[in-house]
Order: structure tokens, then C-alpha cells, then sequence
């Protein structure tokens, strides 16, 4: 059963969304349970975890960012899509990873295609890549076929950097060097992915930027990679593209 929550302090936005919502997942026979808080302080005294929170980021008492701060600490799983009627957040929210951003404003065109994301998310969760491997770093983490290639979540990937006739792999417990495939090969089967060419030796998946600056990008973990200054707009673009769905 998918756990959902809307936590807003419009309560009759918040019924709008929760009958939008409900009639999405119902016509794609997914079992779900809604929650609706009126403030963030009432997710974070409880101890429930959740599946996906439509969260306000203006509330009074406790802001959107600060309950998305407590809910990825207790849950990294929980998949956090903001919803405001302020664009100017868009930046500053990345730092709590959303999986997306909805203006109420836009609504009508923004939801569908976010909650069409968000099922496909959760129906390719699990969604596996193969590689041959050539030298690795903990890579034994990873389940292994029997000719000894590595194979790994999608989701899991961070970013992928071309090295040569190889690639260079960074998943979140692992990095390892495959070979049998380019860094163009592999933009164009993960492109529908979430993952973004940020220059001609890096792929990212979107999930880990953190934030996107003049001369390079910043993943959460810290780590940053250069970005060609021609393709700024370019990347924030197909970003914004996919924190909006």
C-alpha cells in the first residue's frame, strides 16, 4: 500500500489535491492511503513513515523545507514533492532533494505529469543496468552475473564520467570502471531516466544535484563536477524539467 500525505494549511486546496490525487492512482488501480496534516509539526511528532508527502512550503509554523529536512532524515526513501504558489523556491528546495516541485498556480498542467513520473518511479524502482566490468571499488556490493559482469539499480547510479574507450561508474556505495560502452551510448538509454549531460565526459543523475552554479555542479555528497558554461542553461532546464515532472 502506497503511504501518501498532503501537509498544507489551505485545507481546501489540500481536499482539491487529495481528490486529484486519489482519482489518478485509483484509474491506475494502485492501493493507497492519504493522510492530510494542516501543519509540519504534525508529521514530525508522529512516528509514521511515508511514501510520498505533498508538501506546502509556506506554512506559519514550521516551513515546508524544514519539515522536508526532518522527514529525509528519518526516511530517505520518502519521495518529497513540493507544492507552493511561489516560484523563487524552486532553487533553494533543491537542497532537500524533492522529487518534484508543483506550482498551485500551474496545477492543472504540472500534477498529471508529475504523478505519472512519480507511478513510473515507483514501478521501475527496481529497474537494473549491466556492466562489464574492468577494476572496481567495493563493487562486490553489487550482484554479480555469472561471466562477472556487475549489475546495479539505476537509481542508484550518482553520475557517470567517460574515460576513454571506458566509463567511470559512481554509484551511492561503489564506483567501478566498465568497459563496452560510451558515455553516448549511455546518455541516450538514460536520458529518459533522470540523468543529464552536464559536458562532454559527465552524465548526472538529477536525484543527487544538489545545486547547479557557474562553473560546476555540486552533488549532495558534496562532490562537484564541472559543467561546459554553454550547456548552464541547457542543464537547468532538463533540472527544472524533471523537479516539475
Amino acid at each position: 500500500m502506497l503511504k501518501l500525505v498532503i501537509c498544507d494549511d489551505d485545507s481546501t486546496f489540500a481536499e482539491k489535491l487529495k481528490e486529484k490525487v486519489s482519482d489518478f492512482f485509483s484509474k491506475n488501480s494502485v492501493v493507497f492511503r492519504f493522510n492530510i496534516f494542516s501543519d509540519g509539526s504534525e508529521i514530525i511528532r508522529g512516528n509514521e513513515k511515508f511514501d510520498v508527502v505533498f508538501l506546502d512550503i509556506d506554512m506559519p509554523e514550521i516551513t515546508g523545507m524544514e519539515t522536508a529536512d526532518f522527514l529525509n532524515k528519518r526516511n530517505s526513501q520518502t519521495k518529497i514533492i513540493f507544492v507552493t504558489s511561489h516560484d523563487s523556491y524552486v532553487y533553494e528546495s533543491i537542497e532537500y532533494q524533492p522529487f518534484a516541485y508543483l506550482r498551485k498556480s500551474k496545477l492543472k498542467d504540472e500534477l498529471n505529469p508529475t504523478l505519472n513520473r512519480l507511478l513510473q518511479y515507483i514501478n521501475t524502482d527496481n529497474q537494473l543496468i549491466t556492466f562489464n566490468i574492468k577494476t572496481a571499488d567495493n563493487a562486490l556490493q553489487h550482484e554479480r552475473t555469472k561471466t562477472g559482469e556487475i549489475i546495479c539499480r539505476i537509481n542508484d547510479i550518482i553520475y557517470i564520467e567517460g574515460a576513454s574507450h571506458n566509463v567511470n561508474v559512481n554509484t551511492i556505495d561503489a564506483k567501478f570502471e566498465a568497459y563496452g560502452t560510451t558515455l553516448n551510448e549511455l546518455e541516450q538509454e538514460l536520458s529518459e531516466m533522470g540523468f543529464i549531460r552536464i559536458q562532454k565526459s559527465f552524465i548526472v543523475n538529477y536525484r543527487y544535484i544538489y545545486s547547479i552554479n557557474t562553473d560546476d555542479i555540486t552533488l549532495d555528497d558534496k562532490t562537484h563536477l564541472p559543467i561546459s558554461r554553454k550547456k548552464i542553461a541547457e542543464v537547468q532546464k532538463k533540472f527544472q524539467k524533471w523537479m516539475r515532472g
